[in-house]
Parts: C-alpha cells; sequence; structure tokens
C-alpha cells in the first residue's frame, strides 16, 4: 500500500540514517566528527538519530567529510530540504495541546503505509467512535480543560481519515478479549463502539483479530503497543511502546526484531479475522459482560 506522506521528521530521520551510514562507513566516531562540525558529539547523535534537523552548513561540511559526490549529493542535498522545510504538518493548528512525544507519533504514523498494533485494554487509536475517544480523553488526564479534550478528540478522528481515504494505511490489529469486554462510555456508547469495529473488519486493509480469554498467557506476554512500516525497502520500522507516562519511540534493530516476533506470536494466538468479526458479533448481542 503506497503513497504515505512524507513529514518533516521522517525526512529527518531518514537523513540522519544516511549519515550514520557514511560516518560508520568511515570508520569515524561521532566524537571524531563533532570535532569537524565544532560542536559536541551529542548534537552529532542527534542528528543522526533524526532528533535534530542538520543545518545547511553543518551538513555540506559532512558532505565534503564524508566525500559525497555527484547524484548521490543531489539526493542528499533534497533530503535535507525536506528535513528542514517550513509546510507546517497537517496537526499544526491543534499545537498547543498536541505534545512533542504526541507529534512525533503522529508524523510517523502520517508516513507509514502499515501498522501492526497490539492493545490489552482499550480499542486502538484508531478504531475508536468519537465518543468513546472523549470519555477515554476526559479519564486519561485530569488537568486538561473541556476545549483541551475536544481538540484532541478532534485530531483522533482526523487521524482516523487513514482508514478511510487514501493514502490508506494498511491496518493489523490485535486486541485481546477483555477490550470487547470492558464498557465504556454507557452501555449506548459501548455498543456504537462494537459495532464500528465489527464494521472495520469488513475493509480488505483492515486485519482486526482477537485474543480470547481461552488464550491465557498468550495474550500476558507484553503491554500494548505499535509497529509502523514504510514503503521505502531501507526504510526500518518504528515502534512506540505505551507506558504509564505515554509512548515511548523504539527503533534499535535489536529491539524491533523482538517486538515484532511478539507481534507475530500474539497474532497467530489470536482467532482469525472471521471468528473474531463472529466473536464481537455474538458480544453485540449478548451483551459484554
Amino acid at each position: 500500500m503506497a503513497g504515505a506522506v512524507e513529514t518533516q521528521l521522517t525526512a529527518r530521520t531518514a537523513l540522519g540514517r544516511e549519515l550514520r551510514n557514511l560516518r560508520l562507513e568511515y570508520s569515524l566516531t561521532t566524537e571524531d566528527v563533532a570535532v569537524e562540525l565544532g560542536c559536541h558529539s551529542t548534537l552529532v547523535s542527534r542528528i543522526e538519530t533524526g532528533k535534530r534537523a542538520c543545518q545547511p552548513d553543518d551538513f555540506e561540511t559532512l558532505m565534503r567529510l564524508y566525500r559525497v559526490k555527484g547524484s548521490e549529493l543531489t539526493r542528499l542535498r533534497a533530503l535535507l530540504k525536506r528535513g528542514i522545510s517550513r509546510k507546517p504538518p497537517w496537526y499544526a493548528p491543534y499545537r498547543d495541546v498536541v505534545s512533542s512525544a504526541y507529534a512525533e507519533f503522529i508524523d510517523f504514523e502520517t508516513a507509514a503505509t502499515k501498522v501492526r498494533e497490539y492493545q490489552t485494554v482499550l480499542p486502538p487509536g484508531l478504531t475508536q467512535t468519537e465518543a468513546v475517544a472523549e470519555v477515554l480523553t476526559s479519564v486519561g488526564s485530569s488537568v486538561l480543560s473541556p476545549d483541551q479534550v475536544e481538540v484532541l478528540v478532534e485530531v483522533r478522528m482526523r487521524r482516523q481519515r487513514r482508514i478511510q481515504a487514501a493514502p490508506l494505511l494498511a491496518c493489523e490489529f490485535v486486541i485481546t478479549e477483555a477490550v470487547l469486554r470492558f464498557q465504556i462510555g454507557g452501555p449506548e456508547t459501548w455498543l456504537a463502539q462494537l459495532k464500528h469495529m465489527r464494521a472495520l473488519c469488513d475493509l480488505e486493509h483492515v486485519d482486526l483479530r482477537v485474543v480470547p480469554f481461552a488464550a491465557g498467557a498468550n495474550a500476558t506476554q507484553t503491554g500494548s503497543y505499535s509497529v509502523f512500516e514504510f514503503a521505502g525497502e531501507d526504510d526500518p520500522d518504528v515502534a512506540f511502546v505505551e507506558t504509564v507516562m505515554g509512548s515511548v519511540r523504539k527503533d534499535g534493530p535489536t529491539e524491533l526484531r523482538r517486538l515484532n516476533r511478539l507481534f507475530a506470536r500474539i497474532q497467530a494466538a489470536a482467532l482469525p479475522p472471521e471468528a473474531s468479526a463472529d466473536l464481537i458479533d455474538r458480544i453485540i448481542v449478548e451483551g459484554p459482560l
């Protein structure tokens, strides 16, 4: 599934990865490069991880240091330009409420072509109805004003456009049966949520599976997390692991291999898509308890 939108952050991250590979190719340390740039090695590390934009002057110094020329130099300059573009992201009007960590998550989600998400208790954000999103956002923080809650719910609904319109985001959701049984927002609100998730099961690009209670320990190996996949063959996955303090980005090769293997095991323990849809249907009829 192609056509996802590159963001300033993903362009910056891609350039940082290229710069790191070039540094390693020349067997240089971040300290070596820092001397050439006249900065601290920490800045070099932040540029290579995409957490800090590479400035044009520093970029040209690095290109000379790594002896990059011709078409490769042209390609990397284009990447630099996209990484420092002043074009605001779609969530710019909400910046007073969207935290930097949430903005990072949205940037990678916007650029992704596929998401693999495991949720133990709550419906995945991309599957939540507006009413359920409002309830969860309200109880998630006691310091948010009603206006801030409204804005965050609007952001979540805007994110969901990727499920319904191009560029479509391929989704593999695995949830525990507990997600279907926890009643959020009252009977009518929760019934609407279950029906919404059931409708998503019928979309060709959505694979939603439920780990039944009978699966036991297979659904208790980890907490909730998401892994984003991108169009480029050389673009590594990026994961976000949920904690009580918010989502934490994980992009180390070892961490990603472990999370992807774990997702495959949990997905294998889940009911197939058709049986998962049947379970949702049954709970809609019988009630969540």
